[in-house]
């Protein structure tokens, strides 16, 4: 660190960029995860079971997918306190 903290400045800058990232990912995996189920729910009321079940496990893995950027959301927070979601 230098003695005017213009490391830490930077380090703060980049993780407040990486936070916006994972921010937006967090709703990109949140759309897809309600459109996959929306559409998941349809296809099975219209007995088209092969391709509801393709899009539930979609959304199994968005699900999981979300939960991974939550945890690296909760650690960049704790990292760098001053940085909220």
């Amino acid at each position: 660190m230098n003695s005017d903290g213009s490391d830490d400045d930077a380090d703060e800058a980049q993780a407040r960029l990486l936070l916006g990232a994972l921010n937006e990912h967090v709703e990109r995996c949140t759309n897809g995860i309600e459109t996959a189920d929306r559409r998941a729910s349809t296809l099975r009321a219209e007995g088209a079971r092969a391709p509801a079940e393709i899009l539930e496990s979609e959304s199994r893995s968005l699900r999981a997918e979300l939960y991974e950027v939550s945890r690296h959301i909760d650690r960049l927070v704790q990292r760098f306190p001053t940085v909220r979601r």
